[in-house]
């Protein structure tokens, strides 16, 4: 009897022992597995990182607030056309926005300079996308367009007529990652002051001059490398925006060596 009585009372505390060593074991066991887990997958995980990072991109100062960001990911080179896209425009917060006619009228502008200066290159401008094509977007960012405060014609090359940063992006039209930016702080003086056709002329006269600094920059300062140029011809593309590109380079180094 005694031994029945000493035996009921050691039971119990041994099975509540050996439950909590089974549950420790288990738990030791699953934060193995756990760990082991980790360790396979940190490779892919890494690796999946590394596909989904943003692009590098590599920044020059060109000067006279105009600056050059390039995606060292894509080739430029590689591309035979383009599509212009409208512009956009963005006015700084005490500046009253264009009118609807006046802004139709502009974008009219732009679209007829862009087109003119994108022929001039020797670019094709197509409608549709594809794997050779690059897409056109130029935008105005902090619009000012102040009028004279005295009124009238008077004549002014000052400032105070204006401003506005304009931003060109470059973009594959397909996939619409970016293959360069150019961005140029622009100043809105010279002209006649006065009525909004006067502002809405040297907004337009401004920003062909920063369409000819673009070009100047696609063919003197943008990276080309001949190389590049086939880099997409599995899609049928024949380089062809990138073969003009050193071509009008290596003319301009010519005559630089007369």
């Amino acid at each position: 009897m005694n031994i029945l009585i000493l035996f009921s009372r050691v039971l119990p505390p041994l099975v509540v022992l050996s439950a909590f060593a089974w549950v420790y074991i288990a738990q030791a066991e699953e934060r193995s597995q756990y760990r082991e887990s980790r360790a396979e997958l940190a490779p892919a995980n890494a690796a999946a990182s590394k596909a989904t990072a943003a692009p590098a991109y590599k920044r020059y100062e060109l000067g006279k607030g105009r600056l050059l960001f390039v995606n060292s990911e894509k080739s430029f080179e590689s591309y035979d056309n383009w599509i212009i896209d409208q512009s956009s425009f963005e006015f700084s917060k005490r500046q009253r926005a264009l009118s609807k006619r006046d802004k139709k009228r502009l974008q009219k502008m732009l679209l007829k300079a862009r087109e003119e200066q994108t022929k001039s290159f020797g670019g094709t401008i197509v409608t549709a996308g594809s794997p050779c094509t690059l897409r056109q977007r130029l935008h105005l960012k902090n619009v000012r367009l102040k009028s004279s405060e005295r009124g009238g014609s008077q004549v002014s090359f000052s400032r105070s007529f204006g401003s506005t940063t304009v931003v060109a992006e470059i973009r594959d039209a397909l996939s619409d990652e970016v293959v360069f930016i150019y961005k140029e702080d622009v100043a809105l003086g010279g002209g006649v002051s006065g009525g909004p056709d006067a502002r809405i002329n040297r907004l337009a006269k401004a920003l062909r001059i920063v369409m000819v600094n673009a070009h100047k920059i696609l063919v003197h300062a943008l990276p080309l490398h001949e190389e590049r140029i086939a880099t997409r011809n599995e899609f049928g593309c024949s380089g062809q925006l990138g073969k003009n590109a050193i071509s009008l380079r290596a003319e301009r180094a010519r005559l630089a060596s007369q």
